[in-house]
């Protein structure tokens, strides 16, 4: 699950979700959701911060997966959320791994920023992260419809680039989980059959299978050893 957040703060205590977009790695469907959609938004002054289905929906959608992929979302994403659904009183997503791209820009590359908008352009990705003006936070907190629907617009091709961006830097994500079934002769980041085993790596206490991906470049380690 590739996924995204649009919010009027950087603290969840202090705002809440305007647009939400994600959509399932290689799948052509990408889903969103806007604030001004939800049942009853505009009737109250409550109503215009009440983001309880888009948070409900983000988190049942995330219990589905194997894992997510978030840009700077270990640091943002994920912790807007958790606090959201407990603002609401809703049960907080399960337990899954984060694939944070913005923590591999900075561990295995060299570029001058690590944000999303940096990493598309680099990689040329089909899709570019573009900017909106300030003040469209602001309109769009205040209900402005037409903000609103480019904001989602925006939070849309948001996850569209992060998918192109982390599919490049996928060689790189070594931590992928494997499969529910535990087939080491799969490649726990894209799921195909061709891998090919490719001698191994050693440490003092064992002797690893090093594993390659002929399809997206992916290594991985498979069955290991005791040294003697």
């Amino acid at each position: 699950m590739i996924w995204d957040l649009e919010t009027t703060n950087l603290k969840g205590n202090m705002g809440h979700i305007l647009t939400a977009a994600a959509c399932w790695a290689g799948e052509d469907e990408c889903f969103s959701w806007n604030i001004n959609r939800v049942p009853g938004y505009g009737m109250t002054p409550a109503s215009y911060i009440d983001d309880s289905s888009i948070v409900r929906d983000l988190i049942d959608m995330m219990n589905e997966s194997d894992a997510t992929v978030a840009h700077y979302g270990q640091r943002f994403d994920l912790r807007f959320l958790h606090t959201r659904a407990l603002v609401h009183g809703i049960d907080v997503p399960a337990p899954v791994k984060l694939i944070d791209t913005w923590r591999y820009a900075r561990d295995k590359l060299a570029l001058t920023s690590n944000r999303l908008e940096t990493l598309a352009s680099f990689l040329n990705s089909e899709h570019q992260k573009y900017k909106l003006p300030l003040e469209a936070w602001t309109l769009a907190q205040h209900g402005d419809p037409d903000i609103l629907r480019e904001m989602e617009e925006y939070c849309i091709n948001d996850v569209l680039t992060l998918e192109e961006v982390y599919l490049k830097l996928r060689p790189l994500i070594h931590d992928h989980p494997y499969s529910v079934e535990g087939d080491r002769t799969s490649c726990p980041a894209c799921g195909s059959k061709k891998v090919q085993r490719r001698g191994y790596r050693r440490t003092k206490a064992f002797k690893i299978e090093r594993w390659n991906c002929t399809e997206c470049g992916s290594w991985y380690s498979g069955k290991q050893q005791k040294v003697r």
